[in-house]
């Protein structure tokens, strides 16, 4: 009872109070009224300059409003702002009054030069007149700020980088509030599309693209507060001597199986991440990752892959198309009751099919039986010598085999006259056959021209320096199944790939009657081992390693070795030398500039 008794007090003073602020409207903040059993949060009238933001370097700011609680029958209908204490006479006169709404541009007091803080007081006016108590919030004003542009950097400005993996550094210029910068986007030079918009930091972790080498440029927008965008900007690096992810590679390869296949895809790059889509789209760095064998059950299936790792360009996309083709079953062949053979008088031919629901077709003319050819329904009467042919069809199942059976009908039991001729005719050709044999040696049977089996592929070097123009000769050569050079019987395309480097033509045709084609490999500028694949349809195909040594060069300036994709000496900083004019190093009959101290491929030092 005591309890009720308290509660019930608590809530007439709450509406004596809410009442009195109602034709008030008392000071902007949340005020927390407790009690043993109860709390109550009483929201007041306030005005808050730029967001709550503690500084703005531009006296021109947005004032943002709230309300406390209102006696519907009469609410707010007005309101007014000063930069004058209303403590001081007459520091509302001549202000104007403005329609109530949440938001309200304003421009603080004093001089644009001086600095300081700078307050704005506001008061609320009902409907009936009455004008509420006033309520005022604060803002450091700065009179002057270094103006520095919308920029982006990368890499705090290095000038090259060897990963693709950076870190930008993003400026936005100092704006007005209602014109700060909120958000930011990208230009992707892959997809030529813009980025969805992001909040807006001052640093963000970017990978650069496309992959590979050469001068990448990252693009910025920003969005500003109130809607608007900026204009474009941007900053370069170039990426160097960036070793690419070895292509996945997928198992068992690419192809039509009459059977679900669990398809496993590898990377030869250790600490390689792959990931792969379905869709036939090109995978990126947010598609799916691979973590194991991925079924392909049904219908034709793409599956594309890429492998990626920090601080290395993202690797080639694979693809390989799996289409699964159930086999079709084949309608049991016919059989007939009773068998081919000579008989005295007239048969009933019985057909039959084991294969449930088949229809057999048959002719007795000699032609081939099709699916409009009579359709067995009885026993075949059968008087004279004739020729039964049967086929067995069935929707969804292949047809099956012609079955053929001659049946010889002759009344008397003996031979006819036909069959005496016949068989006479026999004796005769046999005997003259004899004869011919006896006189002619026979000819040895013509045999069948034998098809390729398999491919050899030679390289010639083997070893070749990673300097981006070296050359082996690839010779591909076509065996039998007993791995001896054969001619082809046909024309056959090879395709040939590459972890390094690059095929000259990475589509040969070997013509009829040639055993063997040739082609280049040229070296890239990354050394290391390099596979070489040839695969032709029907043939089995083929790998080979090589390998790409480091081409050394050495600094023209203080004989240093230095990396051949290096654009300047590690020891003494310097690029190069460059000119028209040329010398002969008298060592390894190089061509260098004439005011090269070093040779840049041996290094022995030059005459001035």
């Amino acid at each position: 009872m005591k309890k009720k008794l308290l509660l019930i007090t608590a809530l007439v003073l709450l509406a004596v109070f809410l009442t009195n602020s109602m034709a008030t409207n008392v000071s902007a903040k949340i005020y927390p009224i407790t009690h043993q059993y109860f709390i109550i949060y009483l929201i007041q009238d306030s005005v808050t300059i730029n967001g709550g933001e503690a500084d703005t370097y531009f006296l021109d700011v947005v004032l943002s409003l709230t309300t406390g609680l209102q006696d519907m029958s009469n609410p707010i209908v007005s309101m007014q702002f000063t930069n004058t204490n209303p403590t001081i006479l007459d520091a509302w006169m001549g202000m104007a009054w403005f329609p109530w709404s949440a938001t309200h541009d304003w421009t603080l007091a004093g001089s644009a030069y001086t600095s300081g803080t700078r307050t704005v007081w506001a008061r609320y006016q009902l409907q009936d007149g009455t004008i509420g108590n006033p309520f005022s919030d604060s803002i450091d004003y700065w009179a002057y700020h270094i103006v520095i542009p919308d920029s982006v950097t990368i890499n705090s400005g290095a000038a090259t980088t060897e990963t693709l993996d950076v870190t930008l550094s993003l400026n936005a210029e100092i704006r007005k509030y209602s014109e700060e910068v909120v958000s930011m986007r990208f230009w992707n030079q892959s997809t030529l599309e813009w980025s969805s918009w992001e909040p807006w930091a001052s640093t963000k972790d970017f990978h650069l693209f496309p992959s590979g080498q050469g001068t990448k440029t990252v693009t910025v927008m920003y969005q500003l507060r109130d809607g608007t965008t900026t204009n474009s900007f941007s900053d370069t690096i170039e990426v160097v001597a960036v070793e690419a992810v070895a292509t996945p590679t997928f198992s068992p390869p690419a192809g039509t199986y009459s059977s679900s296949q669990s398809v496993t895809v590898s990377c030869a790059t250790s600490g390689a991440t792959i990931r792969f889509t379905l869709d036939g789209s090109e995978p990126t760095s947010s598609s799916a990752s691979y973590s194991g064998p991925i079924s392909v059950s049904s219908g034709t299936v793409t599956v594309r892959a890429k492998a990626f790792k920090s601080g290395m360009t993202d690797s080639d996309t694979a693809s390989a198309t799996y289409t699964i083709e159930p086999p079709v079953s084949k309608v049991a062949t016919p059989t007939f009751s009773p068998s081919g053979g000579s008989y005295s008088s007239s048969q009933n031919v019985a057909l039959s099919c084991s294969t449930s629901g088949a229809t057999i077709r048959y002719t007795t003319d000699g032609s081939e039986p099709s699916s409009s050819s009579t359709a067995y329904s009885s026993s075949i009467q059968v008087s004279s010598t004739t020729t039964v042919k049967v086929k067995a069809f069935k929707s969804g199942m292949t047809t099956s085999d012609t079955a053929s059976v001659t049946y010889i009908i002759n009344p008397t039991g003996g031979l006819g006259f036909l069959e005496i001729a016949l068989i006479g005719g026999v004796v005769g050709a046999v005997a003259v056959a004899g004869v011919v044999v006896y006189k002619i040696r026979k000819r040895p049977k013509k045999q069948p021209t034998p098809a390729p089996k398999m491919l050899r592929i030679q390289a010639e070097p083997r070893e070749l320096l990673a300097d981006g123009k070296s050359k082996s000769t690839i010779t591909l050569q076509l065996l039998d199944e007993k791995g001896t050079p054969i001619a082809a019987s046909e024309d056959i395309q090879i395709s040939l790939t590459s972890t390094r480097g690059s095929v000259e033509k990475p589509t040969i045709t070997i013509p009829k009657g040639k055993e063997e084609e040739k082609t280049f490999l040229v070296s890239s500028v990354i050394n290391g081992p390099v596979t070489l694949s040839a695969d032709a349809k029907g043939l089995k195909g083929i790998t080979m390693s090589l390998n790409f040594l480091e081409k050394k060069r050495y600094c023209m300036h203080c004989g240093t070795i230095m990396p051949f994709t290096a654009k300047l000496c590690q020891k003494c900083g310097k690029a190069p030398p460059a000119g028209v004019d040329t010398k002969v190093c008298r060592n390894c009959s190089s061509v260098v500039p004439v005011v090269a101290k070093f040779c840049s491929e041996c290094g022995a030092g030059q005459p001035e």
